[in-house]
């Protein structure tokens, strides 16, 4: 049997979809998620095959997700999987073209599994695989994703190995990639380009950009692993440069990285209230970063219940979140005490709601100017 490899382990993949705009699968879900890869593979064996509100028929519908091969020397390729086709309702089964129904793991009557095979259409290796679905009214699932690498030498990418990013003129640099957002959309094509900064999912890619950046922004909660990497960071800011940390990248995501939320962060969050409307008022108008902005202002987003480490530096609040249901208060925006560099913390940013907003965009631009020393 050729070898393989286990992409997602035991975490199930849900996105978002649904034909009510209220519903839990349209404002909690990710719409598309990033597994890391780094290796060259034949073919994607996927559990799954199911979505929400799928077929009934084995006949081609709707697109239910866009599956993007991001390949190392950078080249992406994409391939559109379709309800009728590959996916197929969960509820019962109703048997598609496309993908092969799996007995034994569900009691009868309690719905379908099935399973379906992509395949690459290079032999070289992908550094990750985007998932992301076209939120209309399917919900498609992902329960499990084995990568077949076949016989002969695998070819495999050293994080080294990745493509040197080209950083423009502002010296911006924004990273994002993890799960439960969609970094292409909100933190690629909205945060990036209104910053005129460069982006990456590759956090391969950090270390060697780190001395042309002046700002590095980071959204990440996929880990960064690279050691160098890491003290690449530290060193940054010690350098007397910029850090602008937005939403996951204030989460409690790396428990072998403590130092990381300790001193950058100076705490973090491990819980959030409920996807909703909250409203966030300014603490201190004097702050360049708040300059412009309302004095209060509505957003729906996700109120990080964020904590001051006790070991940690000082922090200055800049603006709070008041959750309208249960009228708890957090830090949303604050700056993280440093001898040298200048740390922003922005816990803002959860989906288009957020990242379209114009307090948020205002605070996000004079941030990263205050961090720039601008």
């Amino acid at each position: 049997m050729d070898p393989a490899k286990s992409l997602n382990g035991n975490n199930a993949i849900v996105l978002k979809g649904g034909s009510q705009p209220e519903w839990h699968c349209k404002t909690s879900l990710p719409q598309s998620v990033e597994i890391p890869m780094g290796f060259a593979c034949e073919k994607l064996h996927v559990l799954g095959g199911i979505a929400a509100w799928g077929a009934v028929a084995d006949k081609k519908g709707k697109p239910a997700v866009k599956v993007t091969y991001h390949y190392a020397d950078g080249q992406p390729e994409t391939k559109v999987l379709y309800d009728g086709v590959e996916f197929s309702d969960w509820i019962r089964r109703i048997d598609v073209s496309g993908s092969k129904f799996v007995d034994g793991l569900l009691e009868p009557g309690r719905g379908q599994m099935r399973w379906f095979t992509m395949k690459p259409g290079r032999r070289e290796p992908i550094h990750h695989l985007t998932l992301e679905s076209y939120d209309n009214a399917l919900a498609p699932t992902f329960l499990a994703i084995t990568a077949e690498v076949g016989g002969g030498a695998e070819k495999g990418v050293a994080p080294q190995s990745a493509p040197k990013l080209e950083i423009p003129s502002s010296k911006i640099l924004v990273v994002g990639g993890g799960s439960s957002h969609d970094f292409e959309k909100w933190f690629n094509k909205g945060d990036a380009g209104l910053l005129g900064a460069a982006y990456t999912s590759n956090p391969a890619q950090i270390g060697a950009a780190l001395p042309e950046v002046q700002v590095l922004y980071l959204s990440n909660n996929q880990p960064i692993s690279d050691s160098a990497a890491r003290k690449g960071i530290f060193d940054l800011v010690e350098a007397g440069k910029g850090l602008l940390l937005v939403h996951p990248a204030c989460w409690y995501n790396w428990k072998d990285w403590p130092e990381y939320n300790r001193q950058l962060v100076g705490g973090g969050s491990r819980g959030h209230e409920k996807y909703q409307e909250f409203e966030v008022t300014v603490t201190d108008e004097s702050s360049p970063i708040t300059a412009g902005v309302s004095k209060t202002f509505r957003v729906k987003d996700e109120l990080y219940q964020f904590v001051k480490d006790a070991e940690g530096p000082e922090i200055q609040v800049l603006a709070k979140g008041k959750s309208l249901d249960t009228g708890k208060e957090y830090p949303v925006v604050w700056t993280v005490k440093h001898p040298k560099g200048r740390i922003v913390c922005i816990t803002l940013g959860h989906d288009g709601a957020a990242h379209e907003h114009e307090a948020y965009k205002k605070l996000l631009q004079n941030a990263a100017a205050w961090a720039a020393k601008k």
